[in-house]
């Protein structure tokens, strides 16, 4: 069946071709049946079911946008990062400035959306939720992951790397007697995952931080747990091949 996408909903031509595309699936089809305006009324085809051979109705709203919409916001990052990679786009400059292009493209579609009278409200509804999957990447997640790029990132939250370069300076592994200068490195070379939004995100404060550790001001008990149980596990002094 027919395939849509989110920029299919940027502007009144993208829209009547696949009000048109859905039509010509019809039974009965004519290409003199071809619209050139938006179709208000929610309309719908007759088509022959493949399995029982008899006719069957289906509404171009109700029934196939409503079950198109879903994941159309993933489907448009997926059509950016497979863009970048074919074209070898390798500056942050170039992701950043096509990142600017997708998103004015969000907005166009937002826009598109938000003043069609003729979308039912269940559409219109996905629709929204849709462009806003797309906008936080292209505006928060994938700026984000731009700028910790060069960082060293570790799949541990922020706590536990910072407890972790406290531990390597206890047993003088890292020869540097202030907190100060190597927080400013932890923080500038280190970046830690956050599990709500499934990012990596700057790690900040750090030599404040292993100080209040340091004299107990904060608790650390849960990072050095997991910390112990990552290094004592049973296969991790076993080098993979």
């Amino acid at each position: 069946m027919l395939e849509v996408e989110l920029e299919d909903f940027m502007s009144e031509s993208s829209y009547i071709k696949i009000q048109n595309d859905f039509m010509s699936f019809g039974s009965n089809f004519k290409d003199t049946e071809l619209n050139d305006a938006i179709v208000a009324e929610d309309f719908h085809i007759q088509y022959k079911d493949e399995e029982s051979g008899s006719l069957q109705e289906r509404y171009f709203q109700n029934d196939f946008l409503i079950l198109k919409i879903d994941g159309l916001g993933n489907k448009l990052i997926n059509k950016f990062q497979n863009y970048i990679y074919e074209n070898d786009l390798f500056m942050a400059e170039q992701k950043i400035e096509l990142s600017k292009k997708y998103q004015l493209r969000c907005f166009s579609i937002e826009k598109f959306v938000k003043r069609s009278a003729f979308l039912i409200d269940e559409v219109k509804n996905a629709l929204n939720r849709e462009i806003r999957i797309a906008l936080d990447f292209f505006e928060t997640k994938f700026l984000l992951d731009i700028k910790n790029r060069d960082k060293i990132r570790f799949n541990l939250n922020r706590t536990d790397i910072q407890v972790l370069f406290l531990l390597l300076h206890q047993q003088k592994l890292i020869e540097n007697p202030l907190f100060s200068p190597l927080g400013h490195l932890i923080d500038k070379y280190f970046a830690y995952l956050d599990e709500n939004s499934n990012t990596f995100k700057e790690i900040s404060k750090s030599g404040s931080l292993l100080s209040d550790f340091k004299n107990g001001s904060r608790t650390i008990e849960k990072s050095m747990q997991r910390l112990k149980e990552i290094f004592t596990s049973e296969n991790f002094f076993e080098i993979q091949q």
